[in-house]
Order: C-alpha cells, then structure tokens, then sequence
C-alpha cells in the first residue's frame, strides 16, 4: 500500500484552518479567531498566574508543604527554552527543504532519505527500532505553510502557558502532547483504518498546550468566525469532538486528525493530574 503523508494542523472547523487573535483584557482572555487559510495572533499580557501558583497546595497552615528545590530548567531564561524550540523547527524545515532540492537538482536522495527515515512518523519507521520519530517528528516541517502557521501558533500561544507551567513542565507537555499524537496517528491509522500513514508536524504538541489552557482558564473567551463568542470550556469539547468525527469519517485529507485527539487528550490529561489529583 502506498504511503500517504499527513500533518499534524490545528483545524478547528470545516474547510477553516485555526486562526487566533489574543487581546489582552482585565481578566487574561484569549480570542481565537478562525479564518480560512490563515492563522494569526496579536499578543496579550500573560496571566497573574505561574508555574510557581500552578497546582499550589490549598489548605490550612497546619498543612504547609516545603516549597519544591529549584530546577535547573526553570532557573534559564524562559526565552532560551522557547526560541530554542522555534529554531529546532526552523532548522529541521530548511533541512527538508534542501535535501528535496538536493534530490531535484542532482538526483542524489542520501538525505531526502534520511530525513524520511527519521523525522516522519510512520509504522515502518518504527518498526524498523527508529522509535525517536515519535518524537523528531513533532518537530519536523516538509512546506513553509506548515511550517508557518504551526510557528505562528507556537509563538503567540506558548509563553502564556511556559509562564503558568514553568520551563521544566513546559516542555514535558510539549514532549507528551507531541508523542501522544504521533501514538494516536499510528495506532488509529494503522490498527483502524488499515492504511500505511506517515505523518509530521508540531501540532500535537500545540493541541495538547491549547487543551492545558483552555482548562486552566475555563471562562476564556473564543469569537469563531471573528464574531461568535464561545467560551474555552465549550470550545475545547467542540474541537475534539469535530476532530474525533474526522477521524471516524472516509475523507482523505492531508490533516491528520486522530493525531490532533491524541493531543487534545493529553494536554487535558496532563492538566487533570498537575492539578486537580494533586490538590
């Protein structure tokens, strides 16, 4: 069977890729504005909120914990982490984009190859023991739209929640959210749908940050459509569930949107146990 490429895309209503626009207001309120084709943010003061208020114990001052140690991560500059991040993605993009014009122009695929091997995901991959692409593929953009509306999404939306998680937790939701979608794509495009998927992209990742805020910051407003006013604990359900209906339908997209569920569901999950179980 042949391979079919898929990427991981935030894509929140039908025939709409997710567009965000962040205002800032008394009370920290994310506007995420949906328009075809495009995905953009205006930025907006960061919550009161940080990773050190984040899940904090609520009790009695007969039931005082010692604060945590410092970690090394959180004592870095959370700019470091989050550029860091920006030029990991940039890298592995303009990567991809000289080993196809490699292989165009003299026909030598040695790192076309390469890169197919080890920043896509796909059951051949793995299967072969290359399990780091459940990873490196979260990372990893073949065409500058991708690559542009993912890098849009990262920057505006990530430095809220790195401030409310902290650098250290931060990046194991990033971590979790992108191998959790890279799990979801294999198992359901290969145990379900019976077909050779290989997919990439760092929307796992973004899903899974965009789930942990919404359940952070419930009362946060979304305009669909510019004008519709949804709140975050309505509108996050509505976009896993419509994910979840793409996954279940026949159509043959290039979106990969089991891999969004997987995301969607660990961002959720993550935030259930880093604070409701641990209060």
């Amino acid at each position: 069977m042949s391979s079919t490429l898929l990427r991981f895309r935030p894509f929140f209503a039908p025939s709409f890729r997710s567009t965000y626009s962040l205002a800032p207001s008394p009370i920290p309120r994310h506007r995420f504005l949906l328009s075809r084709l495009s995905l953009h943010f205006a930025p907006t003061p960061p919550p009161n909120a940080t990773h050190r208020d984040f899940g904090r114990f609520r009790g009695s001052s007969s039931s005082w914990r010692r604060p945590p140690r410092p970690d090394w991560l959180d004592s870095l500059d959370s700019k470091l982490i989050f550029y860091a991040i920006i030029a990991v993605n940039a890298g592995v993009y303009l990567t991809w984009v000289l080993s196809m014009q490699t292989y165009r122009t003299t026909g030598d695929g040695t790192l076309l190859r390469f890169m197919l091997d080890n920043f896509r995901v796909d059951m051949r991959n793995v299967t072969s023991g290359r399990i780091w692409t459940l990873l490196t593929s979260c990372f990893s953009h073949m065409d500058t739209t991708h690559a542009l509306f993912n890098g849009l999404t990262f920057y505006f939306m990530a430095p809220s929640v790195m401030q409310l998680l902290g650098n250290k937790h931060f990046l194991g939701l990033y971590f979790l959210g992108g191998i959790s979608a890279s799990l979801a794509s294999l198992g359901w495009n290969h145990f379900y749908r019976r077909e050779n998927v290989s997919s990439l992209g760092a929307s796992g990742a973004i899903m899974a940050t965009l789930a942990l805020y919404s359940c952070a910051f419930p009362r946060n407003t979304f305009l669909i459509f510019f004008v519709i006013p949804c709140p975050a604990w309505a509108f996050l359900p509505g976009v896993l569930i419509y994910d979840g209906w793409r996954s279940f339908s026949d159509q043959r997209t290039k979106t990969d949107t089991s891999g969004h569920v997987g995301g969607l569901l660990s961002g959720v999950g993550y935030f259930l146990w880093r604070v409701a179980l641990r209060r």
